[in-house]
């Protein structure tokens, strides 16, 4: 699958415009193909849901590796996304807000709903407006 087919950019978001990344951008051990080292605010799905969770929002100045880091369950990793690997869940990269900043992060978070920004959730029709 070539790039572009994995990486479109999205047009008109209210939060500016986003790459949506689909589940092909990762590799087997979870490394991020198609997204290189940059900041920005990154969404994950979880894949299924860990109790009240289907998401997790984070900021990094390298989403690569921030994304490689909760997908290992080290002890970098969210205590969250630990769990959700423990109970055999997976961790899909779902979108990167590139440059996004933590003021942007903390405005999505507070905002709720993340599956609004959900492209997976989208293509299942799991969200709301």
């Amino acid at each position: 699958m070539s790039a572009s087919a994995i990486i479109q950019p999205e047009e008109g978001r209210r939060l500016g415009a986003a790459l949506a990344l689909d589940v092909a951008g990762l590799g087997p051990q979870g490394e991020l193909l198609e997204v290189p080292e940059l900041e920005g605010i990154y969404l994950l799905h979880l894949d299924p849901p860990f109790k009240h969770a289907a998401h997790y929002l984070g900021w990094a100045y390298n989403v690569r590796k921030r994304v490689r880091e909760h997908r290992s369950g080290s002890r970098r990793c969210s205590p969250l996304l630990r769990a959700q690997l423990e109970a055999g869940g997976e961790i899909l990269l779902a979108r990167v807000w590139p440059g996004g900043d933590r003021t942007l992060e903390r405005k999505m978070k507070n905002q709720g709903g993340l599956s609004r920004h959900c492209p997976l959730c989208r293509a299942a029709g799991r969200w709301h407006r």
